[in-house]
């Protein structure tokens, strides 16, 4: 066969296959933004699994488990912070078990493309600049 099976002719869909792009797009996004951003990255599991006993194991990742990609926090005054639990999927990603429970809980934005992401980060951050004007207003801040 002179061609591979590939439909030449087909148009190409981008797809995001991994976390991985997206997280660094993320990262580089809130940095930029100046929005504090707390993570567990996902190799840290892994040295954990090598490091700690079963029962250490156990014990950390019910802690840890079902928790989203990424904690952003705004300051709105010397007191508070708003936050906003950020979990980044592929195309063909799922929430699963605890993370559809605790997403249940208390609200995810669930982003699966840059453009979800910035338009995420910036809903969040006029919320939060509208939020610290009624503190500072309402002499609460």
């Amino acid at each position: 066969m002179l061609f591979p099976k590939k439909k030449w002719l087909e148009k190409e869909t981008k797809r995001v296959k991994s976390e991985g792009p997206l997280q660094s797009f993320t990262d580089d996004e809130l940095t930029l933004q100046g929005i504090f951003c707390f993570r567990i990255p996902d190799n840290v599991f892994t040295i954990l699994k090598r490091k700690l006993s079963d029962q250490e194991q156990i014990t950390v990742f019910k802690a840890l488990r079902g928790r989203p990609d990424n904690l952003c926090l705004i300051p709105v005054s010397e007191e508070y912070c708003l936050a906003m639990n950020l979990e980044l999927k592929s195309n063909k990603g799922k929430l699963h078990g605890k993370q559809v429970t605790n997403s249940r809980r208390v609200p995810w934005v669930v982003a699966r493309s840059v453009g979800r992401v910035s338009a995420s980060i910036v809903t969040f951050k006029k919320r939060a600049e509208s939020i610290r004007k009624w503190l500072e207003t309402s002499g609460e801040g």
